[in-house]
């Protein structure tokens, strides 16, 4: 007699939708799972290649006499957890509902949290609490009680188009025009509500949506009152003639949202022992249902541009990577560094004392030997890949919790499919300060707005016009190092003073030489008030 060894625990983190068929149950969220019980789960190429064609984002678990199968989308959009306890594998939506059967913590993951935000690779703030990885299947054979993890898609590409810029720019239009066409079948009459920015990515999805017949579309933007980049998207907004708000991010409400029930409750579910949640997405989404600009939420559907900046080179220009040359051999040293600089240093004291701890890590996920040669090309891809499956898959699209914590439908089109496998296979040359994307965006010049249109964006607000006079005297009385330590004290006045403001600015100067921005002080205020037992393993 065979005794079913695992168990599903959905604790509705999303908006799941559950299908029965014979002796089969489906969990599913987002794209459907059409076609998925008619596989023969015995031949495993037949569903990895049903999950590598898959469009959209998406998870699911497929529960069946003899398997228990478990997978995310390329992009982790919906996390799922794993955890064997007593020869029992158990698998949920919810990394909490888990850590319940261990309770311990990994110090590691709570160190790498603290510098970073997120956890990478496989691990969670738990023990024996796991996460299925970006575009992994977990196969579970419950006759032989055999697991199997197969990871059936990575941002990497052996192959590098041929094609010249200008042809790689008709294909990218065309992929463009397919995704949006398909995305507006999609939406089904919904209304529309984009994050508007002055940036590139949200542009591009306004002005795709609205050129291909989009109705009901509406933008919002957030901020300190005042900030260019809202001033220049309410332009945008005008300009186009589609509906903009403002949401006004003041130290009274951000203060009163940070330290509110509502917001800690909001932490709790976002978190997943993964990632540190954002917040100023939250106060906007919060304000806007409050003054019914989002007057029906089950009939709306939030589409952004993240991750477009990523996909198209906007993260390849930084921290000496654009000066690889694609063809020559660099010291894979190149490529830790500029992961340890760009994504570990939030805590700068834990970053000096535990840097080799997350070296060893990050090595180890990119199957590299440290001290060996390699072409820059690859290594670029490794970059890529790496940024793709671990910040932006666990803290950047972690910010659709957002709207799944009101049940609020959403949507990434620059995610998709067609356009992940085409970005992936661009050269390095055409990736470099976004040179093909920026460069497409000018011909289509869609209404107007991206040819002889560049949008500055000041840094500080109104009153921060005093900061370079004073930064330029202070660097000729006590030097350069003593400039950029004015500039580090002053920023807390800045474009982005709401992710400041919790804390204030007396906190602010005294965690100066601590922290490079107050991302890092939010990891620690999460572990503070979620598990105040972690401290001692800090």
């Amino acid at each position: 007699m065979r005794i079913d060894n695992t168990e599903v625990i959905i604790a509705n983190q999303y908006s799941w939708k559950i299908v029965t068929k014979n002796n089969t149950k489906g969990w599913f969220v987002g794209a459907g799972i059409d076609g998925l019980f008619d596989l023969d789960f015995d031949n495993i190429e037949n569903l990895v290649s049903w999950l590598s064609n898959k469009k959209g984002n998406f998870c699911g678990i497929c529960n069946t006499s003899e398997y228990l199968i478990s997978y995310v989308d390329r992009v982790r959009s919906y996390p799922l957890f794993y955890s064997i306890v007593n020869n029992k594998l158990y698998i949920s939506d919810q990394a909490n509902e888990l850590a319940t059967l261990n309770g311990k913590y990994d110090e590691n993951s709570v160190l790498e949290l603290q510098m970073s935000n997120f956890i990478s690779g496989k691990k969670t703030i738990f023990k024996n609490v796991f996460q299925i990885k970006p575009g992994e299947v977990l196969i579970y054979n419950k006759i032989n009680a055999m697991f199997n993890k197969i990871k059936y898609y990575s941002y990497y590409s052996d192959n590098i188009y041929n094609q010249s810029k200008e042809e790689l720019i008709k294909q990218h239009s065309h992929i463009v025009n397919v995704i949006f066409s398909r995305l507006i079948e999609k939406i089904n009459g919904k209304d529309v509500l984009i994050p508007l920015s002055a940036g590139l990515d949200s542009r591009l999805v306004l002005c795709k949506l609205k050129s291909l017949g989009c109705k009901n579309i509406k933008t919002f933007s957030y901020g300190p009152v005042g900030n260019h980049d809202a001033k220049w998207a309410e332009k945008i907004a005008k300009h186009l003639d589609v509906p903009w708000t403002f949401v006004p991010y003041s130290k009274e409400n951000v203060l009163n949202f940070f330290w509110s029930k509502k917001r800690k409750d909001y932490w709790k579910f976002a978190f997943n022992g993964v990632s540190t949640p954002f917040m100023v997405d939250e106060i906007a989404i919060d304000y806007l249902i409050s003054k019914r600009y989002i007057s029906n939420v089950e009939n709306t559907v939030i589409i952004n541009g993240q991750s477009g900046d990523f996909i198209s080179g906007g993260h390849v220009s930084g921290y000496h990577l654009k000066e690889i040359d694609p063809d020559k051999n660099y010291d894979v040293d190149i490529i830790l560094n500029a992961i340890m600089s760009k994504h570990y240093s939030l805590n700068k004291i834990l970053l000096k004392k535990h840097r080799n701890l997350i070296l060893d890590k990050i090595t180890k996920e990119l199957g590299v030997d440290k001290g060996s040669n390699y072409k820059g090309e690859y290594l670029i891809k490794l970059y890529e890949r790496w940024e793709c499956e671990e910040r932006q898959s666990k803290y950047v699209i972690n910010g659709q919790r957002s709207y799944d914590y009101r049940n609020i439908s959403w949507d990434l089109p620059l995610w998709d499919l067609e356009m992940m496998k085409f970005w992936v296979e661009v050269p390095y040359k055409y990736k470099i300060n976004q040179n093909l994307y920026k460069e497409y965006l000018e011909q289509e010049n869609l209404y107007g707005i991206f040819k002889d249109f560049n949008p500055s964006i000041w840094n500080w607000q109104r009153s921060g016009m005093i900061v370079f006079p004073i930064a330029k005297i202070v660097g000729l009385l006590f030097g350069s190092d003593a400039k950029d330590n004015f500039y580090n004290i002053v920023k807390y006045f800045g474009r982005y003073q709401n992710h400041y403001l919790p804390f204030g600015f007396r906190e602010h100067l005294k965690n100066i030489n601590k922290y490079n921005s107050p991302l890092g002080r939010y990891s620690k205020q999460l572990l503070k008030e979620l598990y105040p037992k972690i401290k001692r393993v800090q």
